[in-house]
């Protein structure tokens, strides 16, 4: 795969926790507890004996032959040759070395499947691994130096090579699993013409030439998650066609990103990069000879902060449509890259440029530039509430509660009704509060009705608006009420039919009764009864398409369950239950203690725990509070275990191997053949949920990578 570059660009990419993950897994073999061995030659299953170093196995599956043990010297002969076999085998724990100067490889494996290389050293040999009409095969774990090569030819497939340390990768084969690896070299570090390639998660760096390569008509390659810097050439296509270059840091190199030659590159994503510290970020810059200039490459949502952001003397698209997503900063829309040298202004505050980015060396134009996204501020909620919401006192003493505003706007007068339960309290005395009384005179009314335990409160300023009277802003007390408690027991002080009223500037001056919430409070010596809750599914899936999340609940065997005020019922003190579902009594555990069934919302309950309480994954308790009819409040508490966005095998733990499925399915539609393997339909993978399965996708479960539900 040597080739030289003839002009100088980028390297770099992100996902540390993937190479520490990896790098931790690679450790080396002490020479001196090794036994010397002659290089070992296999043709065929015949050759798996002893004296061709075989320590053990039978060739199967469950009992691989193994080689292990050795310190080979590959002075005369490749270190360990294995063809023509379809057996399964495992090299383990061997060094070998000195095979450069008569051009002898570490190992080298042709025509077969099923092997296992790992927990290799080689060192001073023409390469590590060559790997010749092999499929099927896992290259891990090992470690090379001068040459540290792992050459998968154009005639090997669906092939792991993951967590070497070494310093090249040729890639010429399709289906291969590139994962994890360190290689940092003076030259080219890792290239190939192949096809359908997953290459994820690497660290890669070279000194001179290309950090990673993709030419000679290389096609529909994964590139993601990997740490790409230093050299002239950070990532470079050169005739390469479809490939899907996501989520990676590029950074330190001459150039980050390239299309610099006369052979295009065409119909590649270059999607949700990051691109910094290098002299050109993008360059595609058409040399003069072959065939013409790169085309059609889509280029968004990349991270841009460079020397020289970007150049195309070509005909590529630099934004995709305006679309309601979160981009790389952060902004709700999905636009075109971010440029840290734009200097137009964002009007509406939408994280889009208001003009556009030209792109140096040609006619190509972002029209759509990603720029910080400032979020506006959330307008108050106004509220109308009782202060303080849980009051207690003994029987035969008084207690007040305030009827308070907050966020007020413009407020000019305002009413409520209150209830409670007769047999407990009784109203001793109301009084205006001070709030509204600061925009001038008031006209304050108060009726009771001991009888019914209703009261009805209203306030109104009087005068010429703006001139004797002002309307008020902002949160008070509208009015104070002195209770006597008559009888132990516990009661609802519920607000109803609530008003607060604005009055609108001169010369209409609209009065408007605006939007607001009410909470209500609560009088009573008892404490919560304690319910037995029940909440189903005990796993939130962002994949399932529930409607509802179910709630059972049991009240101790003294009290009925048909006394529960069904409208009182909340889901950590926020969701109230879905109105439009059913609501049952029965006794679903058939522990002969009758149940309540009711139902929340599920996109609430996703919303509220994703959203508000910022919990992506792992276990959250839940709870049930409510009232009886007669006021007596009730808890109970579950656990839900929340599921990670981006577990596609659904093992509770996002790693390689979700981001393979994803790899294996990008660009599937539900109408594309259903699998799990390339190019099939795999639902899991579709981890945002949009009926396709693309890069962001890729990226939500890389944001996840190493999470663990307990």
């Amino acid at each position: 795969m040597e080739r030289k570059a003839t002009r100088g660009i980028v390297l770099a990419l992100l996902i540390s926790t993937l190479t520490l993950a990896f790098n931790s897994q690679v450790r080396l073999v002490e020479a001196s507890t090794l036994t010397p061995h002659a290089p070992i030659f296999i043709d065929g299953n015949s050759g798996f004996v002893p004296a061709n170093g075989v320590t053990g196995g039978s060739g199967t599956a469950s009992d691989p032959y193994i080689i292990e043990g050795w310190d080979i010297n590959a002075a005369t002969a490749n270190g360990i040759e294995i063809r023509n076999t379809r057996a399964y085998f495992t090299i383990r724990d061997v060094t070998v070395h000195d095979g450069t100067p008569n051009n002898y490889w570490g190992i080298r494996l042709q025509n077969v499947t099923h092997g296992i290389v790992t927990n290799v050293t080689s060192t001073n040999n023409v390469g590590l691994v060559s790997l010749s009409e092999v499929s099927n095969t896992k290259v891990q774990n090992n470690t090379a130096t001068n040459v540290g090569y792992i050459d998968v030819a154009s005639d090997s497939h669906n092939n792991v090579i993951a967590f070497n340390n070494l310093q090249m990768i040729g890639f010429d084969g399709d289906y291969n699993d590139i994962i994890g690896n360190t290689v940092i070299n003076w030259g080219n570090a890792v290239g190939g013409g192949g096809k359908f390639n997953n290459i994820i998660g690497n660290k890669i760096s070279s000194s001179a030439w290309y950090g990673l390569i993709v030419w000679g008509g290389g096609s529909n390659n994964t590139i993601f998650g990997n740490d790409v810097w230093g050299g002239a050439e950070a990532i470079a296509l050169d005739e390469a066609y479809g490939n899907n270059i996501t989520g990676n840091r590029v950074h330190n190199s001459n150039a980050g990103i390239t299309m610099v030659y006369g052979m295009p590159a065409s119909g590649n994503y270059i999607v949700g990069n990051i691109i910094e510290d290098n002299y050109y970020g993008i360059l595609i810059m058409w040399e003069g000879w072959g065939t013409g200039p790169s085309f059609g490459n889509f280029i968004y949502n990349n991270y841009l902060r460079n020397s020289i952001n970007a150049y195309d003397d070509g005909n590529n698209i630099w934004n995709t449509s305006k679309t309601i997503s979160t981009n790389i900063l952060g902004g709700p829309y999905m636009g075109g890259n971010y440029y840290s040298d734009y200097t137009g202004v964002d009007s509406d505050g939408d994280g889009i440029g208001d003009t556009p980015y030209y792109i140096s060396g040609g006619g190509s134009v972002d029209h759509l530039p990603l720029v910080p996204y400032v979020p506006p501020p959330t307008p108050p909620v106004v509220t109308i509430y009782v202060s303080p919401q849980t009051t207690t006192a003994p029987v035969g003493t008084t207690f007040t509660v305030d009827i308070n505003v907050a966020n007020a706007e413009n407020l000019w007068g305002w009413q409520f009704f209150l209830n409670w339960s007769l047999s407990i309290l009784e109203v001793k005395s109301i009084t205006e509060g001070s709030f509204l009384k600061q925009g001038g005179s008031t006209f304050f009314i108060a009726k009771k009705f001991n009888d019914q335990g209703r009261l009805y409160v209203a306030d109104t300023l009087m005068g010429t608006p703006y001139v004797y009277a002002h309307p008020v802003s902002g949160s008070g007390t509208l009015a104070s009420i002195t209770f006597l408690v008559e009888n132990a027991g516990s009661t609802v002080l519920d607000l109803y039919d609530t008003m607060l009223i604005t009055l609108g500037a001169p010369p209409d001056y609209t009065l408007i009764n605006v939007p607001h919430t009410v909470e209500d409070g609560y009088f009573g010596y008892a404490i919560a009864l304690s319910a037995s809750v029940d909440i189903h599914p005990n796993t939130l899936n962002l994949k399932s398409k529930g409607r509802w999340v179910t709630a059972y609940i049991e009240l101790p065997e003294s009290y009925d369950i048909n006394d529960i005020n069904v409208t009182s019922i909340k889901l950590n003190s926020t969701l109230s239950i879905d109105s439009s579902a059913p609501v049952a009594v029965g006794d679903y555990d058939n522990d002969t203690i009758p149940d309540l069934m009711v139902k929340f919302n599920r996109a609430e309950l996703v919303l509220w725990i994703y959203d508000v309480q910022k919990i992506k994954y792992g276990n959250v308790t839940l709870t049930i509070t409510g009232r009886l009819n007669d006021g007596t409040p009730f808890e109970g508490n579950d656990t839900m275990t929340v599921m990670l966005r981006g577990d596609v095998n659904n093992d509770k733990t996002i790693d390689i191997f979700d981001l393979i499925l994803i790899a294996r399915a990008l660009g599937t539609k539900p109408s594309s053949p259903k699998g799990t393997g390339w190019d099939q339909w795999n639902p899991n993978a579709d981890v945002n949920q949009d009926n396709r399965v693309d890069a962001y996708d890729l990226a939500v479960t890389g944001s996840n990578y190493g999470a663990t539900i307990p």
